[in-house]
């Protein structure tokens, strides 16, 4: 799945979990709160971004944390690949970038940028790199580096999934070792935190080999406060505390993150205590005990479906927008999300990243009676009497491409395959690995599809929808509509706010009439952790690893 905007600086959360009934429960509000029928578990509150971390009166140094992922990534280069797992391994871990988010608030802070000044009205920005950054080989982190690392990314030979938003950058100029100014050849207000995404890489490691040849985009060397260790293929990555980094290092010395694709298998290391942190665990399992804590936390990411345009079910904009009426939202967020989510019909809704700002509740949208009519207009009937609609010739019967480790998904697929078979639409499961998923996905070798997409301000629906990221965004369902062009790069480069939700509002009325997507949830993440695990915090959806520690606890003792 793919990746999307949230929450205020020190915004807390904590969730309910609804009664499994199968039935909506009647909740309502963007948050599941009194209204809905949902039994308390007592779940932790989790401080956001910037907010201080838990009381370290008892912190203990050292010790390692191990962390399940669901899957092996192909790397650990976020620049060449949409996987989020590599994000959370590695982005601001092992590389950094010249600036970072205040979690979901507008602005950035340093990171390997001390500081940093606009030239003329939105024509760029220099940078002052801290002279204190150093490689983790020794080398010093320079201008060069970042130059090297953004004509990588803008070079079409490269392949990176990031190109697009950034290919209005018209060139970077090397001041002196410390210093190097980006130009930008249209107006964007959003490029500094857009920077956030771009982890800088070493020039003297990668010299002239393609990046997804070079072993260092197995093996990195980076800048940031955890340096890479070994990767075990199948089992494991492991991270080590950079020792001499410049900033405050972090407590704990080792993390692991065990590569654990059954979930099963990874609630029972849980429960052996061979695992620290499992994020995501089963709904209908996630209840704190003695030995873990359960946390739940907003996370900066919504849910679609995706149609592929060039397939001759979805090519006409009739049977998108059928599909999306009979899928039932509101009862599978009740029952097999358990009210961990919130309900998403249009783009002005998640691209706002304080949900406070949009708590109105979202229409239910699911309209079997509807989309009869709408298919039967559209010319969708059984003809032969099978029990599956067709037209001219085309049976509505397709694939819907969804990777095999997401066990939730696939109920909530199940539910969408029964209430489609209701009015003669046949949609067959292709459960497959992570790897083939992201490759059909962005090679269009797929009839629909549900992905996740990143919110993280600054949210730009171009790479999405515009032509321009036809094979090179996340616009996998190979949609192009001129009219939508035109509308999304007025978008991009207007700054004045009012206008900006005043096109959105226009945009998001022409996504409603044409249904490339039909977006379904904002998520709430969830993490069973380690009841003596410390220092717990999120940013952009994610643990900060670096504020993490082990605290002493007097009935049990020891350091991990």
């Amino acid at each position: 799945m793919i990746f999307s905007h949230l929450i205020k600086l020190g915004w807390a959360l904590a969730l309910s979990a609804c009664f499994s009934t199968g039935q909506p429960s009647g909740c309502g509000g963007p948050w599941p709160d009194a209204a809905c029928r949902c039994e308390q578990r007592g779940t932790d509150l989790v401080p956001l971004g910037d907010a201080a971390v838990p009381q370290q009166a008892q912190a203990l140094s050292g010790g390692t944390v191990r962390i399940r992922v669901a899957h092996e990534p192909g790397s650990l280069l976020s620049l060449l690949d949409v996987d989020p797992i590599i994000k959370q391994i590695a982005d601001h871990s092992i590389f950094e970038s010249l600036v970072r988010t205040r979690s979901h608030s507008d602005g950035v802070t340093p990171e390997l940028a001390l500081s940093w000044e606009a030239i003329a009205p939105q024509a760029g920005f220099t940078f002052h790199l801290d002279p204190n950054a150093r490689w983790h080989d020794g080398q010093p982190l320079t201008a060069e580096d970042v130059r090297f690392t953004v004509e990588r990314l803008l070079d079409p030979g490269t392949g990176s999934v990031l190109r697009h938003a950034f290919e209005d950058i018209s060139d970077v100029i090397v001041v002196d070792a410390h210093t190097v100014t980006l130009l930008l050849d249209r107006p964007r207000p959003d490029f500094l935190r857009a920077l956030s995404a771009l982890s800088i890489l070493p020039a003297h490691v990668f010299g002239r080999t393609p990046l997804n040849q070079h072993v260092a985009s197995r093996a990195p060397i980076g800048s940031g406060p955890f340096r890479f260790d070994r990767w075990l293929p199948g089992q494991l990555i492991e991270l080590t505390r950079t020792e001499n980094w410049r900033g405050p290092r972090p407590r704990i010395d080792r993390l692991v993150y065990r590569i654990v694709p059954d979930l099963r298998v990874a609630f029972d290391l849980l429960k052996r205590q061979d695992l620290d942190i499992l994020p995501d665990p089963p709904m209908s399992r996630a209840a704190p005990r003695d030995d873990w804590r359960l946390i739940t936390y907003p996370l900066p990411r919504v849910e679609a479906w995706v149609y592929n345009v060039s397939s001759p079910v979805f090519n006409r904009q009739a049977a998108r927008r059928a599909v999306g009426l009979l899928i039932d939202t509101e009862a599978i967020r009740c029952s097999i999300l358990r009210c961990r989510a919130e309900r998403i019909d249009n783009l002005a809704l998640f691209s706002d990243p304080d949900p406070a700002n949009a708590n109105g509740e979202v229409p239910q949208t699911f309209d079997p009676q509807l989309a009869k009519q709408m298919l039967i207009a559209d010319g969708w009937i059984d003809h032969n009497g099978d029990g599956v609609r067709d037209r001219r010739g085309v049976e509505f019967s397709f694939d819907l491409l969804l990777p095999d480790a997401s066990p939730d998904l696939k109920r909530i697929a199940v539910i969408v395959q029964n209430d489609l078979a209701q009015v003669g639409i046949q949609m067959r499961l292709a459960l497959v690995s992570w790897s083939i998923y992201i490759s059909q996905l962005q090679k269009g070798q797929f009839d629909a599809s549900v992905i996740a997409i990143a919110t993280t301000p600054p949210f730009s629906p171009l790479s999405l929808f515009h032509s321009r990221a036809l094979g090179r965004g996340y616009n996998f369902g190979r949609f192009v509509d001129p009219e939508l062009d035109e509308l999304l790069d007025t978008l991009r480069e207007e700054s004045d706010e009012e206008k900006r939700r005043d096109t959105l509002c226009i945009v998001d009325e022409r996504l409603t009439e044409l249904q490339p997507f039909t977006f379904t949830f904002r998520h709430i993440g969830a993490a069973l952790i380690n009841h003596r695990l410390g220092g717990v915090a999120i940013r952009e959806g994610w643990l900060e690893e670096r504020t993490l520690f082990w605290r002493q606890v007097p009935d049990q003792g020891g350091r991990r």
